[in-house]
């Protein structure tokens, strides 16, 4: 019996959840400094580089209040600079943003957990092992020369359901295996059949994006045929728009629909004008043709039913008489048939003279019988022919009224202020309406003198004027709403996000309902991808790929590893610890206890249905840094294509002195200070596994805090991002982690 992996993780969920809420966790808030406005569009001046951005996980805080992320559309992100562009869905939020004092960019996990929670929630199975795909290995070989390394990546991919190609910084993960995958499934030319591209934060997304996009283009691919979902940086936006989704592509469409609703609001007051003469002067006197009617129909209804009550009685008194004179005749031939047998007899005289005399009685009482029945029937004719005459009576009437009835509906619909009053009318309350046809005529006044001053302006504009516009609107509507991001998933065949943007954008049991399915999901940089997260993407049943280096960054989690491990109660949250590259124990496993031991004591993730490929050959670290990497991190004959040594690697000697917090080092801090100084016009970044440390950095550089936001950044921030420079600063020799993502502790 093996381990419930949705159950598992449904707990997990729910325990990381109230983790969270409980400590007060998950929300970071980024002060803005500057608001600057360009009519609907703002942009905010933030004071330190954004946690995340994933515009899922914003929000805005305008004076103590945090608004829903739906008041919003988070447009763009220049990191350089820090400025975050946005725009309020409606003017009143325009004008309460342009004059908030005090902003704040709200980052919130609880509410990315709170999706999985859900997602898990709703979910009704897990898949594992996955489907093989459809795309034949060969297509993706073209005339562009592989490795023999990358051939074997891209055939383990087609030939496995579920595939992990691990590779380090120049290889050809991306630019070459990645992309030589996609192209193939391009080739298919199936837009309903969509390959997903994931990536755990923004930046990883973007760089994954722009080495495949220039694979693409030395195809003449169509850029197009990638869709980016989520909040591009500014650099991404600028250079390639039309992959980026449009953010603010709602609020126009809002907007163009207001006009219409106001265009047509005036031709509905043309209208109420042309037809409220017609109103005064025809809804009265048909509402007094309808009465008279309805009081002659009145009369003839209780007529009917006095005729027919007669109906009904003579109907009886007939059935009656006819049960008489059956009844009557029946006695009749018994007395006779009695008088034949006995009138043979001599003895039996008396009794025959006295049988004859009731058998005249009886005929006597028959033929009185006989003529009360025809009586009634004559009776009976004359009431139908009454009921008849009524009806006569009562079809003319009605169709008197249901012709005044037409002229007061179809005057009433005429006017959509008066839709109610018709509504009333056709369900039959006749007085009420006309007390309220009266109240509409006044009611019809006062609209015409209040509305006359807003739409006098158009007076001199015709109909069809205004017609003409309301048509191109609806033209421009259309033609946004194909760049809706509902239109653009369904009709773009690469969709590229982060992994909560697209969980958010594309839930798994959404696929059902949907027009395309998903032929193949790839997750790049999956070691920083956190296990409950990968283990979501089975849910939709394709084939899955992850692509990366485990030996690097683990998953960012709120709740630190040892408080996981030191507490039993905990242990339920290491799949948001733990890397996706575990995802085959996360299905094999025997037990969540054996899954837990497993990555606890820092085993190898198993890799007999994940099939693992490996890519040991970079074009990017010259032969120096790669054999220090295979000898101290990688260890599996890790080895460089270039020749010759071009990169240059220095350690400073800073002896530990811990700062005022847990993993600071001020020695170094004060060593990097000193060492920027040299660095002026280099592209450098500082970098540290510590927030505390960065902080530490950042109180000793002489920089701007721009600058200090640019280049002084934790290893989770700089994730899939280059410098010339790099300047690591571990702060705490004691923690060997950083260097494989496996050692969790």
């Amino acid at each position: 019996m093996s381990i419930n992996t949705l159950e598992v993780c449904r707990e997990s969920a729910a325990a990381y959840l109230k983790y969270l809420k409980a400590n007060k966790k998950g929300k970071v808030l980024n002060h803005v400094s500057e608001i600057t406005q360009d009519g609907n569009l703002f942009s905010l001046k933030i004071e330190k580089t954004l946690f995340t951005s994933d515009a899922s996980e914003l929000s805005l805080q305008l004076g103590g209040h945090i608004h829903s992320k739906d008041d919003f559309s988070f447009v763009e992100y220049d990191q350089d600079n820090l400025l975050l562009f946005v725009q309020p869905t409606t003017d009143s939020l325009c004008n309460k943003l342009s004059n908030a004092k005090d902003v704040n960019v709200v980052t919130d996990l609880t509410f990315l957990v709170s999706r999985i929670c859900d997602l898990y929630g709703n979910q009704k199975k897990l898949f594992f092992p996955l489907p093989k795909p459809t795309c034949l290995p060969a297509s993706a070989f073209d005339e562009f020369k592989l490795s023999d390394e990358q051939k074997r990546a891209i055939n383990t991919i087609f030939q496995n359901g579920q595939s992990y190609i691990w590779g380090a910084p120049g290889t050809g993960k991306t630019r070459y295996v990645l992309s030589r995958c996609l192209l193939a499934y391009l080739r298919q030319n199936d837009p309903k059949h969509k390959v997903i591209v994931l990536a755990p934060t923004n930046n990883a997304l973007e760089q994954v994006l722009y080495g495949v996009i220039e694979e693409l283009k030395k195809k003449d691919m169509n850029l197009r045929s990638i869709l980016r979902l989520g909040f591009p940086t500014h650099a991404f936006s600028l250079q390639y728009p039309y992959i980026c989704e449009d953010r603010g592509i709602e609020k126009r469409i809002a907007d163009y629909k207001q006009q219409l609703v106001f265009k047509q609001k005036l031709l509905d007051y043309r209208s109420f004008v042309q037809r409220y003469t017609y109103l005064q002067h025809n809804l009265i006197p048909a509402f007094e043709a309808a009465e008279e009617n309805l009081l002659a129909l009145h009369d003839i209804s209780e007529a009917t039913s006095k005729c027919k009550r007669d109906e009904t009685r003579l109907a009886s008194s007939i059935l009656s008489s006819q049960s008489s004179i059956r009844d009557r005749k029946v006695t009749i031939a018994l007395l006779q048939q009695r008088l034949v047998r006995i009138s043979l007899r001599v003895l039996f005289k008396r009794k025959i003279q006295k049988l004859e005399e009731e058998i005249g009685q009886q005929n006597a009482i028959l033929k009185e019988e006989e003529s009360h029945h025809l009586s009634l029937m004559n009776d009976r004719i004359a009431v139908a022919d009454q009921i008849a005459q009524l009806e006569k009576e009562r079809k003319k009437h009605q169709q008197e009224l249901d012709g005044a009835n037409a002229i007061i509906l179809n005057t009433l619909r005429s006017i959509k202020s008066l839709a109610s009053m018709a509504k009333v009318f056709a369900a039959g309350d006749f007085y009420a309406a006309k007390r309220a046809a009266n109240q509409t005529i006044e009611q019809g006044t006062q609209y015409i003198l209040a509305h006359k001053a807003k739409f006098e302006r158009y007076a001199d504009v015709p109909d069809s004027n205004i017609q003409e516009q309301m048509q191109e609107i609806e033209v421009t509507i259309q033609k946004l709403q194909e760049n809706t991001r509902e239109n653009r998933i369904k009709n773009t065949p690469i969709i590229a996000a982060t992994v909560d943007t697209f969980f958010a954008a594309i839930p798994p049991e959404s696929i059902k309902d949907t027009e395309y399915s998903i032929s193949h999901i790839f997750l790049d940089e999956a070691g920083y991808c956190s296990l409950i997260k990968g283990t979501l993407l089975t849910a939709y049943n394709c084939p899955i790929t992850l692509l990366g280096d485990h030996m690097q960054l683990p998953p960012v989690c709120e709740m630190d590893i040892k408080k996981i491990t030191l507490h039993e109660e905990n242990h339920i949250v290491l799949p948001w610890s733990a890397s996706a590259i575990y995802l085959e124990d996360m299905f094999s496993s025997e037990s969540f206890s054996s899954f837990y031991d497993k990555i606890a004591n820092l085993e190898e993730p198993s890799m007999s249905i994940l099939q693992k490929s490996d890519l040991t050959r970079t074009y990017r670290f010259d032969n120096e840094l790669a054999s220090i990497l295979d000898q101290y991190v990688y260890k599996n004959g890790f080895s460089s294509a270039l020749q010759g040594s071009s990169i240059t690697i220095t350690c400073i000697n800073a002896p530990f002195i811990s700062g005022k917090e847990t993993h600071q080092s001020l020695a170094e801090a004060k060593e990097i200070s000193n060492l920027i100084q040299t660095l002026a016009e280099t592209e450098y970044a500082i970098l540290s596994p510590y927030r505390n440390q960065r902080k530490a950095i950042q109180e000793s550089c002489p920089l701007s805090s721009l600058e200090k936001s640019k280049r002084i950044l934790t290893v989770h921030a700089s994730q899939g991002r280059e410098w010339d420079t790099v300047i690591l600063s571990v702060a705490d020799p004691s923690a060997g982690w950083f260097t494989n993502s496996k050692l969790i502790h």
